[in-house]
C-alpha cells in the first residue's frame, strides 16, 4: 500500500515539474534538497525545545519539525530564488526537454527520499502501511530511497560540513533503529497522548 501512494506521489510531482521547465525545475532541485537538508540537521533541536513546552505530544514533534522546517526553509528559498530570478532562461528545444525531464525525475525522488525519513519519526504503528516490516526491507519497489537520503546526510556532514566537533549527522547510523524503537513504544500506549 505504501509504495502505491509514494509511487503515486512520484508521478503527480513529474509530472506538475515537467510543465515548469528546465530552469524552474534546476531552482526547484537545488531549494528542495537544501530544505530537505536544512530539516534533517535541525528538527531533533527543535522537536526537543517544544516537547519542553508540550511533553504530552513528545511522539509529534520529531514529525511535525521535520515537515515544519523543510516547509519553512523551502518557502524561504523560494521566496529568495524567485526575486533574484525574475526571468526565465530560454534554452535550445531538445536540452529543455531532456533536461526538465530529468530534474523533474530527479526532484521528485528527492522527495520521496525526504518523505520516507520522515515516516521513521511519524507517530504510527511500528509497520504502518507495510512500512521497514525488518530493518533492512526496502521501500519503494525495494530502491529504499529513504536509506539512500539518510547515507546522503551522512556522507555530507563529515569532514567540513561537519561543525569541526563530532556533528556528523547520524554518526553511529542508528537513526533507522531510534525510530523504529520510538514506534514501537508509542503503538504500545494506550491513547494518543503522553502521560506525563
Amino acid at each position: 500500500m505504501l509504495t502505491l501512494v509514494l509511487l503515486l506521489i512520484f508521478l503527480i510531482i513529474v509530472g506538475l515539474l515537467w510543465f515548469q521547465g528546465l530552469w524552474n525545475n534546476a531552482i526547484t532541485l537545488i531549494n528542495t534538497t537544501l530544505a530537505a537538508i536544512v530539516a534533517l540537521n535541525y528538527f531533533e533541536t527543535v522537536s526537543k525545545l517544544i516537547d519542553k513546552q508540550q511533553p504530552s505530544y513528545t511522539y509529534m514533534w520529531d514529525f511535525l519539525a521535520l515537515w515544519g522546517l523543510f516547509a519553512l526553509t523551502f518557502g524561504l528559498l523560494r521566496l529568495a530564488t524567485d526575486m533574484l530570478s525574475r526571468r526565465r532562461v530560454v534554452f535550445e528545444f531538445w536540452t529543455e526537454m531532456v533536461g526538465r525531464s530529468v530534474l523533474a525525475i530527479w526532484v521528485a525522488w528527492i522527495f520521496i527520499g525526504f518523505t520516507c525519513v520522515t515516516m521513521h519519526t511519524a507517530p504510527l504503528n511500528a509497520h504502518p502501511m507495510g512500512f521497514q516490516k525488518s530493518y533492512n526491507s526496502g521501500n519503494f519497489l525495494g530502491m529504499s530511497p529513504g536509506k539512500q537520503w539518510l547515507g546522503f546526510m551522512q556522507s555530507r556532514s563529515t569532514g567540513a560540513l561537519s561543525g569541526g566537533s563530532g556533528g556528523e549527522f547520524d554518526a553511529n547510523s542508528e537513526f533507522v533503529l531510534k525510530y523504529y524503537q520510538r514506534r514501537v513504544d508509542f503503538e504500545s500506549e494506550e491513547e494518543y497522548r503522553v502521560s506525563r
